[in-house]
């Protein structure tokens, strides 16, 4: 994006403060928010944030899920990996105790993965939900990426293409 060899940003990117100083974001176009994943093995074992405390917990690098781990879960220490298989993977290894992400892909790695579950904890989170981003002042464009958007969403076929394309995380 700061390159300027792209125009559009659709990725799962939740808007912040801190970001809005560089990009430019349309609304919200899904709302989730932030669970523990944990083995079903040691579900009971997560039921308040202080449970996490002298646990290993991942994030996706550069996410606020990295940013939930670093300044909530502060008993906990954070492992960053670029990528949720990643960490889903070290979770189901016991490298690491739980993962910290956003409902909708913990759902589908739940669906695909027998050995894990969302721990019944409350993940508090400011930022949560997603949205598009552009270049910041180019406010023209970022208007009718949200009349799309909104287009997309009355006609149903925003949720449709969300599912669909969440569907495609666990394959």
């Amino acid at each position: 994006m700061k390159s300027g060899k792209v125009d559009l940003v659709l990725a799962g990117i939740t808007p912040t403060e801190e970001r809005s100083k560089e990009v430019a974001f349309t609304n919200i176009y899904y709302d989730s928010h932030m669970v523990a994943v944990v083995k079903k093995t040691d579900a009971g074992k997560f039921t308040s944030l202080d449970s996490f405390n002298g646990t290993n917990v991942g994030a996706q690098k550069g996410t606020s899920q990295e940013g939930i781990v670093k300044d909530t879960l502060t008993g906990a220490t954070l492992t960053s990996q670029p990528k949720n298989p990643t960490l889903i993977l070290a979770l189901q290894q016991g490298k690491l105790d739980a993962v910290i992400m956003d409902n909708i892909a913990a759902d589908e790695f739940v669906k695909a993965n027998n050995d894990i579950t969302v721990a019944s904890v409350e993940i508090p989170s400011e930022d949560a939900g997603t949205a598009a981003v552009a270049q910041k002042g180019n406010e023209v464009f970022v208007q009718k990426v949200q009349e799309v958007l909104d287009q997309l969403e009355s006609s149903g076929k925003l949720k449709e293409s969300i599912i669909r394309n969440t569907n495609l995380m666990s394959e």
